[in-house]
């Protein structure tokens, strides 16, 4: 199934840059890699998904042509990075970070910096990747997956939040409706401002419009770029420690 879709995929010129391998359901690994690559018609950078025993086939697997390996549990970090590392450095063969002893490290934090971020997002992958930039940046991180939740969480006062990234397409409340509502629970409330920023696909000027009449402060267009979000948290970041 997995080779039917690399072809498929190559053939729409939309090809697959990375395989995930489940050592699991691959009982011949480097027949399963072989057939992969050779379905869409190139070499696909293939990182094997292992179990903690296996680690002495870590040296079969190199030699099969793999990239790399993560060890499951995976850890979310190190998923990210071996990720990064597979799809940008070629010819290296990488391990998990967690057995280099090198687990996505945090950067050194400052109390005075440190930003608490909430993250309204429905979709998995997104939340994963605003997640990890938002951590390897030194800062913490809420995650809820509907409008509602970010409502909720903010005016409620079960999460402390400095920042809310509000992804504007969730189910039920979107985040227009979600970042009215903030808004007016300030109002009545007499708190102050919290930075909401818009995560959207649609950057129209019909949208930007409607994200200020929301009291939406900024918008960032999806895929989100990591350069862009980390210049986003950097100047919150040196607003809040002014303060």
């Amino acid at each position: 199934a997995a080779a039917a879709l690399a072809g498929a995929a190559a053939a729409a010129a939309l090809p697959y840059d990375t395989v995930l391998l489940d050592r699991r359901i691959a009982a011949h690994p480097a027949a399963a890699l072989h057939g992969l690559r050779e379905a869409a018609g190139e070499r696909l950078s293939a990182v094997a998904l292992i179990e903690p025993a296996e680690r002495r086939s870590v040296d079969d697997l190199r030699v099969a042509g793999f990239d790399g390996y993560l060890v499951r549990p995976v850890r979310r970090r190190s998923l990210v990075r071996l990720l990064g590392d597979a799809a940008t450095v070629a010819g290296a063969f990488h391990i998990d970070p967690h057995d280099a002893g090198k687990p996505a490290a945090r950067p050194s934090r400052r109390a005075a910096t440190v930003l608490r971020v909430l993250v309204a997002e429905d979709d998995e992958i997104s939340a994963l990747l605003a997640r990890a930039v938002i951590e390897a940046a030194g800062h913490e991180v809420t995650e809820v997956r509907d409008g509602s939740a970010a409502v909720a969480a903010v005016t409620a006062g079960d999460v402390a939040c400095d920042v809310a990234f509000l992804d504007l397409h969730m189910p039920g409340l979107d985040g227009l409706e979600a970042a009215a509502r903030i808004r007016a629970h300030e109002r009545v409330a007499g708190r102050p401002r919290l930075p909401i920023i818009a995560l959207t696909a649609d950057a129209l000027p019909a949208t930007c419009r409607a994200t200020r009449i929301a009291g939406i402060d900024s918008v960032l267009e999806k895929p989100v770029a990591p350069e862009a979000l980390r210049a986003v948290l950097s100047d919150l970041s040196a607003r809040h420690e002014a303060r």
